[in-house]
């Protein structure tokens, strides 16, 4: 049955390597970088006592002009594990944290990706590459929720204030 712990150093061999099968040659450098800067806040995914996939945040991050909150910085999962909602149990776990904004990095060609985090609630923030090379800085909207009435008897439902960061 799999589960999620913090990220440890005893997991940092599989981390990895999970991240040579996933990202590009280009990244390698900046991932590494990363998880030598790895906290407990970060997390890894057992399949029993196999890591099968990783979520490395960094916590009240500014990231390239977002309000401060928590970064996404890397999620990946082993190819020869995708597609049996290890990412999907991630994802969720990363947003019970009580963040008031999570943010994350993604390749505008990744429409696996994109597809997954719009599921979540994700919404672009920021265009920025080229037409080659293209990335989306995506922000998490919390689920709508339902004020009490106001003068006009109806309930509203509101999001936690990212629309007005959208619209800026």
């Amino acid at each position: 049955m799999a589960h999620i712990e913090s990220y440890k150093l005893i997991y940092s061999a599989a981390v990895s390597k999970i991240g040579r099968l996933n990202f590009d040659i280009y990244y390698m450098e900046i991932f590494h970088n990363t998880l030598k800067n790895a906290t407990s806040l970060s997390k890894v995914i057992l399949d029993g006592e196999t890591v099968v996939g990783f979520a490395l945040l960094n916590e009240n991050a500014a990231f390239r002009g977002t309000p401060s909150g928590l970064e996404l910085t890397y999620l990946a999962v082993t190819p020869a594990e995708q597609g049996k909602g290890y990412g999907t149990m991630l994802l969720q776990h990363i947003l019970t944290l009580q963040y008031p904004n999570v943010w994350l990095e993604v390749s505008g060609i990744n429409a696996k990706a994109i597809g997954l985090y719009t599921k979540f609630g994700f919404r672009p923030w920021r265009h920025y590459g080229t037409k080659a090379d293209p990335g989306i800085i995506m922000g998490y909207v919390p689920k709508l929720r339902v004020q009490p009435p106001r003068r006009c008897g109806r309930a509203r439902p509101q999001t936690d204030g990212i629309d007005a960061l959208l619209a800026e």
